[in-house]
């Protein structure tokens, strides 16, 4: 259906739509989400048939006007309640976004009540409220409002309250930030801010100062912060601007007592908004592990890592082994494994008693994080022929994708030795490699790369970028020779 034309006619589109079985008009909702807009019209003849997949699929995948979200939530049983809440219908008011395009506009689910509704009744609609609040379509300023314990929220009870902001944890509007690239190479696009990020930022932030301070808030609040300022983040949002950020941190002083340090991890989250020189040094241990988490360690050598071993032994390990930039360099990576094994195995660091650490778990985490790595990043984990082993990229367009990126890191090197010249933005990572090496290299990459771009990737744009290195590996080669 997707590639017959004529069905894109309401006429012949609505017939079709009207008949289909049921898992098929689901199928075909499905697949066309990521770009189709459902017309009023089209909407109305889907609904009318009352076939519950049907509902299903348009709660889930359709881009609802107010009324029909409305009416497909008033009138579905529960699941397809979730499904709506759920879906992409809760943001804007679809019916009107011609008139006002902006995501501040009151959206149907709170104009028309439904979440008032359901706050008022909130431990018997908390699965509900669930898909809600971890929904990344839900406006910004719902979940400012929450963390600011505004109307419509401030009727919650203070455990009502914590248990709301709980549920936002995971939604991607919380922990995709619009001020960091997590990427250990920054060479993603930054995404666009949605409107009203940074009062939401600020808002979360703000919750350290607000929420009452006690084992279960901790616990919220250090997985929160954990998202809001994530270990390796390059960039993260500054605190705001009224806040005092050691007088926070103060409220967080006590220690749990369930092994899992809940308040230490509060106080580490907040030292990520503090100046790495008030950390390094710190009597805190969570400000040391703030320190930690930075991403100043792209640029570490060896022994800074076995020196704040040293010091901090597992409580060090327990943040680096999940900071990325740890990871990209071999001898920074090798001696960060080796921490691991040591804590794991040597005598020195069994517990006073006699007893051992019994800390395997760490090195465990660092293998399977170092496995997970090394499958996305191929290029920083050569063999021990010095080979990249693109063949692990088990997705054939990203494996393409990867050897044309190695190929210019190639050329660019063997391009500057010609010249003499070294950009301030060099990668220290290629430069001791030979000229004949980095030749045999591009040669045996672009021989395989050739199958894939063919099998894979047919845009004009890799063509070009295909071609272009054709063209540098042959002209540079040539001028080798000469």
């Amino acid at each position: 259906m997707e590639k017959d034309k004529i069905l894109e006619y309401f006429v012949f589109q609505s017939y079709w739509l009207s008949y289909a079985n049921p898992d098929t008009v689901f199928e075909w909702l499905r697949k066309q989400k990521p770009v189709y807009e459902y017309s009023p019209k089209i909407q109305q003849v889907l609904i009318e048939r009352r076939e519950p997949l049907i509902n299903l699929g348009l709660a889930l995948y359709a881009k609802l006007t107010s009324d029909t979200a409305l009416r497909l939530f008033r009138n579905g049983d529960t699941t397809v309640q979730m499904a709506v809440l759920a879906g992409p219908s809760v943001g804007v008011d679809f019916g009107n976004r011609h008139r006002n395009p902006f995501p501040s506009l009151r959206p149907w689910i709170d104009k028309s009540g439904i979440l008032r509704e359901l706050l008022q009744s909130f431990d018997d609609n908390i699965e509900l409220l669930g898909f809600l609040f971890s929904n990344e379509s839900i406006p910004i300023y719902l979940l400012t409002s929450l963390y600011e314990r505004t109307d419509p929220f401030n009727e919650l009870t203070d455990e009502q309250w914590i248990r709301a902001i709980e549920l936002t944890i995971s939604n991607p509007a919380v922990s995709n930030s619009t001020y960091r690239n997590t990427s250990i190479f920054r060479d993603k696009t930054m995404p666009m801010p949605r409107y009203g990020a940074e009062d939401v930022f600020d808002a979360a932030w703000k919750l350290f100062n607000t929420v009452p301070v006690n084992e279960d808030s901790a616990r919220i609040l250090s997985c929160l912060g954990e998202i809001l300022a994530p270990n390796g983040a390059w960039l993260i949002p500054s605190a705001p601007s009224n806040m005092d950020v050691l007088a926070t941190k103060n409220r967080w002083n006590a220690e749990s007592n369930d092994g899992y340090g809940y308040f230490r991890r509060c106080r580490a989250a907040l030292g990520r908004l503090l100046e790495d020189e008030k950390l390094k040094d710190s009597d805190d241990i969570a400000l040391r592990q703030a320190y930690y988490a930075d991403n100043l360690w792209n640029s570490c050598k060896p022994e800074e890592v076995r020196e704040a071993f040293e010091k901090d032994k597992d409580k060090f390990l327990e943040v680096a082994i999940e900071n990325l930039s740890f990871y990209r360099y071999k001898d920074v990576r090798d001696e960060l494994r080796q921490c691991c094994h040591d804590y794991a195995f040597k005598d020195e660091y069994l517990e006073p008693d006699g007893g051992s650490s019994g800390d395997i778990y760490s090195l465990n985490r660092f293998d399977v994080q170092s496995d997970l790595l090394e499958r996305k990043h191929p290029e920083l984990f050569p063999d021990s022929q010095g080979d990249i082993r693109f063949h692990e990229v088990s997705d054939l367009s990203l494996r393409a994708e990867k050897r044309l990126v190695f190929l210019q890191k190639q050329i660019k090197v063997i391009s500057q030795e010609l010249i003499g010249a070294k950009s301030k933005d060099d990668d220290a990572f290629w430069h001791d490699e030979e000229k004949g090496s980095l030749i045999d290299n591009m040669k045996a990459a672009l021989d395989q790369s050739n199958q894939l771009i063919l099998s894979k990737v047919a845009s004009v744009t890799a063509w070009a970028v295909f071609v272009g290195i054709l063209f540098a590996i042959i002209l540079i080669v040539i001028l080798i020779k000469l």
